[in-house]
């Protein structure tokens, strides 16, 4: 949970010299009451508990733009948290004392998750890359049918999860976009959460056709409208770069002026006048033999970020980014229904992979397009048993004699259904990813129409594979993550 405070803020709410405690003794008293307000999130009363009870806190500092994936981090380590945002941005921690070892390797996990991409290629490139390969099973597998933003959706989480895999992502004449997979890796699980390609799918259509649908799809139209920019190095029609420069805007203080010559990164600060100060920190120009692969690498620091041409609406946005609307924020609602939907999606594909392991055509060598249909149609079933329970169909196992419902073990059905019945998650809100699951085309070989190869798609594409590429010295990222630590004595 997150609270915003100042220096300013703290002394007048907390006070200062009260000679019947400290300041920061009244901060953790405070502090306490005010986690006894959020009766429903659990971590809250751990820490108010812990403070009660006379234990120490610890506090930590993140770089601004590492935040989100350091609160799921520790919300996935079972570490309790305060993050509190100062009023330049800085976002810091309380945990408990006894949560520092395990919030160390949750940072280490975090800065481990920066290094992981996936090379975005093009379908062709894909398959010509494929038929230089030694082995023989050389498919790869089309997800047609998409949209932009689900292909991008689906194009972020199989970077988050599916480490080191080739991507082809293709715009087709009639506007769709087409995904391409490896095909035997298709279904493979692999990484600490065991994911695999449909399971990236399932969620990737959860969150573009589920309840938080307008928000993630926004995320997404930003996030294409920033690297179709970047393809063509901010340059528009109409638009004097030297002039009338570009400005890339995160969810915090972090900024990038990007002109004819080259860029500027760095932190907007505000003074006790409210005026926005622009501390340099990093410059790149434009002849540098790496200049597009710096450039991605550094927006890639500004998390669902956003663009502008007008100075006047950069500095509205640095002078108050929690507030700024140009930017995509992530609330407390959007991470609960985001780990609903990773959870779910877990036990779908525990189920489903365990079904299909005694379906018939997981016995036959290749025929990928064939198995992830397959993989859907089990999706929708057991989805279906757990929705509509008095419908769904009940046999035996073969051998075994154990309960199936619509095929499924009984322990995977109820399983999904308690994942789904903590969340108080309503199936129907999720009626279209399903639909959406089932309309998409897939196919072994390439689809009817012809890769649309629009001006600037090739460079997009290479800008965004480069730039990840550019790596920080581990030692020099983690000293720039962690501030110094602090702790209750």
């Amino acid at each position: 949970m997150v609270f915003k405070t100042s220096q300013e803020a703290f002394r007048s709410i907390f006070g200062e010299g009260k000679k019947d405690r400290t300041l920061i003794e009244q901060f953790f008293i405070e502090l306490a009451r005010y986690l006894d307000t959020a009766e429903d999130v659990t971590e809250a009363k751990k820490i108010s508990d812990w403070i009660r009870d006379g234990n120490r806190l610890s506090c930590f500092s993140c770089r601004s733009d590492l935040t989100e994936d350091m609160s799921w981090e520790l919300l996935d380590n079972g570490i309790p948290f305060v993050a509190v945002t100062e009023k330049e941005g800085r976002i810091g921690y309380v945990i408990r004392s006894c949560d520092e070892k395990k919030a160390g390797e949750a940072r280490d996990a975090v800065l481990e998750s920066k290094a992981r991409y996936c090379r975005i290629l093009t379908g062709k490139a894909l398959k010509e890359k494929m038929a230089e390969n030694k082995e023989k099973d050389k498919d790869v597998l089309y997800i047609s049918g998409l949209t932009a933003e689900e292909a991008d959706i689906l194009r972020e989480r199989c970077e988050e999860t599916l480490d080191g895999n080739d991507i082809g992502i293709d715009e087709m004449e009639d506007g769709t976009y087409t995904f391409s997979f490896i095909g035997k890796k298709a279904l493979k699980r692999t990484g600490r959460d065991n994911m695999n390609l449909a399971r990236a799918l399932l969620e990737a259509m959860m969150a573009a056709n589920g309840p938080n649908r307008a928000k993630n799809l926004r995320q997404a139209r930003n996030r294409l409208a920033m690297e179709q920019a970047i393809g063509r190095r901010f340059r528009k029609q109409g638009v004097n770069l030297d002039r009338t420069p570009a400005w890339a805007m995160g969810r915090d203080n972090q900024y990038m002026r990007i002109d004819s010559t080259g860029f500027e990164y760095g932190r907007a600060v505000i003074d006790a006048y409210g005026e926005v100060h622009l501390n340099e920190e990093y410059t790149a120009d434009i002849s540098m033999p790496e200049f597009d692969a710096q450039l991605m690498s550094f927006l890639t620091r500004f998390k669902d970020g956003a663009y502008t041409y007008d100075t006047n609406e950069a500095m509205r946005h640095y002078a108050a980014p929690d507030k700024s609307s140009a930017v995509v924020r992530t609330d407390k609602d959007d991470r609960i229904i985001r780990r609903a939907e990773r959870e779910i999606a877990a036990a779908v594909d525990e189920a489903v992979m365990t079904k299909a392991e005694r379906d018939p055509v997981s016995q036959i060598a290749g025929r990928w397009d064939e198995k992830l249909e397959n993989y859907i149609h089990n999706t929708a079933s057991i989805l279906d048993a757990v929705a509509y329970p008095e419908s769904a169909q009940k046999t035996k196992a073969r051998g075994s004699g154990a309960e199936l419902i619509n095929g499924f073990r009984k322990h995977d059905v109820e399983n999904l259904s308690d994942v789904i019945g903590s969340y108080d998650v309503d199936l129907e809100l999720y009626a279209d990813a399903v639909g959406r699951l089932q309309d998409i085309g897939i196919h072994t070989d390439r689809p009817v129409f012809e890769r649309f190869d629009r001006d600037g798609l090739e460079s997009r594409l290479k800008a965004r594979s480069d730039g990840r590429d550019i790596d920080v010295d581990k030692e020099e990222e983690r000293r720039r993550f962690s501030g110094e630590r602090s702790d209750r004595t």
